[in-house]
């Protein structure tokens, strides 16, 4: 879907465990072309009764305050969309793990947890 000028991507599972798993992606570079990625541990998440939601950002760029909103924007709009989550995470790889970083400061209420992402090992 759409929501303000960003672009996002939720999955709830059938057995859902109330838990819900943000994505905050690294740097994309200047271009205009916003686009929207899963999770990079989607399955697991999947397989084990976690919803997970992520955002294409309203704009690219090395702007974390954008990525720090349009994701809590996005975990807003989850409630409304399915219900509230009973847990909130925030996850993020590059400059996604700057935005996880500064949420979890910013935003102390809205997350259980957070935790950045290394996807250079496999």
């Amino acid at each position: 879907g759409v929501h303000g000028a960003a672009g996002y991507r939720v999955e709830v599972p059938a057995q859902w465990n109330g838990g819900l798993v943000l994505w905050a992606h690294g740097f994309r570079g200047d271009g205009l072309e916003l686009t929207v990625e899963n999770h990079p541990l989607r399955q697991y998440l999947i397989a084990n009764g976690y919803a997970w939601a992520a955002s294409s950002y309203s704009r690219n760029g090395y702007d974390v305050a954008t990525g720090v909103q349009d994701t809590h924007d996005l975990a807003t709009l989850f409630n409304g969309l399915v219900d509230r989550p009973e847990r909130t995470y925030i996850t993020g790889a590059s400059m996604g793990g700057h935005v996880t970083a500064a949420s979890i400061e910013q935003y102390p209420a809205a997350y259980d947890a957070a935790m950045r992402v290394d996807r250079s090992r496999k």
